[in-house]
């Protein structure tokens, strides 16, 4: 797996230029061929594993980690779009609730993929009298994951810290310092879609492929059968700041990154890796007395010494 996780970065990063420039693809060959003294066996595998740890899981929402958003039956109704736009402008940006409302309104309260009206924003404003709506999510490109809870001093936290380290690392070697130094919270890295829709992403099994048309994406699945039921177009609406203002829009690089990362993910077999590791933490509480479980406490193990 670790070989073909070198391999299809390679191809991809090299697809995907145009819009994530040369020095991903060609820091990624140096970093496979600069260590002559070792194993190139040994490097490969040691590469592939960073790879997959640092990169590949950091565009993939790891389960039970999103915040979850109620919609309480008390709060306000609104006369007008306008009003509810200056209600969700309101507030820092740099948590998950304040830039989840920045985000709606940018988005026109809808899923930027399919742009259907999301249900809750519906509710609030009677204005809205359209036949579909569809509840949505604040979905992140870069997994929220990647740096949720490090600042606690519980162990856990500590060795979150470090894995968070080593992806910032890996994206400041692909010439990504900036988007490295950005908070997972800024709205370049948020799009509002579907739940459904949110799901397939954070999972690597959607993606969005630039177009070449400024800020409209081809919208790609792993299993097309997995998004026939939302009535996904094949191409995105425009992306647009519909507050009138210059709220950033999601970041074309983030986004080539996280296609890049999906694509490596179902080639390499890195996707039922992960999901195979899902299944494992949800159904296994201690290790088997016989040795059985010995994968799982081997994978842990393995992301921890990145």
């Amino acid at each position: 797996m670790h070989a073909r996780i070198v391999g299809y970065l390679l191809i991809y990063l090299y697809e995907l230029r145009s819009a994530l420039g040369s020095q991903a693809v060609g820091q990624a060959a140096h970093e496979a061929i600069s260590n002559s003294n070792a194993s190139p066996n040994k490097v490969i595998y040691q590469l592939g594993l960073r790879f997959r740890e640092g990169l590949l899981r950091s565009f993939r929402q790891a389960k039970g980690l999103l915040p979850q958003v109620s919609e309480h039956p008390s709060r306000p109704s609104f006369s007008t779009l306008e009003d509810m736009m200056k209600d969700c402008l309101e507030g820092s940006g740099t948590d998950y609730q304040s830039s989840r409302k920045k985000a709606l309104a940018r988005d026109g309260f809808r899923c930027m993929l399919t742009g259907i009206l999301d249900t809750a924003s519906a509710k609030k404003l009677e204005d809205f009298n359209e036949p579909s709506r569809v509840p949505t999510s604040c979905c992140h490109i870069l997994s929220q994951s990647t740096v949720q809870d490090v600042n606690s001093a519980e162990l856990n936290a500590i060795t979150k810290r470090e894995w968070a380290s080593n992806v910032l690392a890996i994206l400041s070697i692909f010439g990504y310092q900036d988007l490295a130094m950005q908070s997972t919270y800024h709205l370049s890295n948020i799009i509002t879609m579907s739940q459904p829709l949110c799901t397939l992403f954070n999972s690597l099994a959607l993606w969005l492929e630039p177009t070449g048309v400024e800020s409209q994406y081809k919208i790609c699945a792993a299993h097309p059968a997995d998004i026939a039921p939302w009535n996904v177009p094949s191409i995105t609406p425009q992306f647009k700041d519909h507050t009138g203002g210059n709220l950033p829009l999601p970041c074309p690089e983030l986004l080539a990154l996280h296609a890049a990362c999906a694509k490596v993910a179902h080639m390499s077999g890195a996707a039922q890796f992960f999901d195979k590791q899902d299944a494992d933490d949800e159904d296994a509480t201690v290790l088997a007395y016989d040795g059985s479980s010995h994968s799982i406490l081997s994978n842990k193990l393995q992301s921890l010494t990145i």
